[in-house]
C-alpha cells in the first residue's frame, strides 16, 4: 500500500511557495502543485469517498527540514519544472 498526503513547506528560501499546497502522489511517486482552495476540496472529498479516510496534510518548515530526509527517501519526480527543479535541490542539500 502506498502512501499520499498533502503538503506545503514554510521558511524555505528556494521554490515551495509557503502559500501552495503539494500534493505527494505515493501510487507513481510524484509531487503535483494544488492550484487552489476549491481544488484541495475535491481532492480531499475524492479521497475521502475512494479510502473512507481523511487525507492527511502536512505543515513543514525550512528550520526543521523533515521534507528533505523524506523526499531524499522517496526520490519523487514531478512534470512541473518548478517541482523538478526544488527535488534537484534537495538531493544537493543530501549529498552535502
Amino acid at each position: 500500500m502506498s502512501m499520499s498526503f498533502a503538503f506545503n513547506i514554510k521558511n524555505d528560501e528556494a521554490n515551495w511557495n509557503p502559500g501552495t499546497m503539494f500534493f505527494y502522489n505515493g501510487d507513481i511517486n510524484e509531487i503535483q502543485g494544488i492550484h487552489n482552495t476549491e481544488e484541495m476540496k475535491y481532492i480531499q472529498s475524492c479521497w475521502k469517498e475512494c479510502t473512507g479516510r481523511d487525507l492527511k496534510i502536512y505543515g513543514w518548515s525550512a528550520q526543521a527540514p523533515v521534507y528533505v530526509r523524506l523526499f531524499g527517501t522517496l526520490q519523487p519526480s514531478s512534470k512541473t519544472q518548478e517541482v523538478l527543479d526544488e527535488i534537484k535541490r534537495l538531493e544537493g542539500l543530501l549529498k552535502k
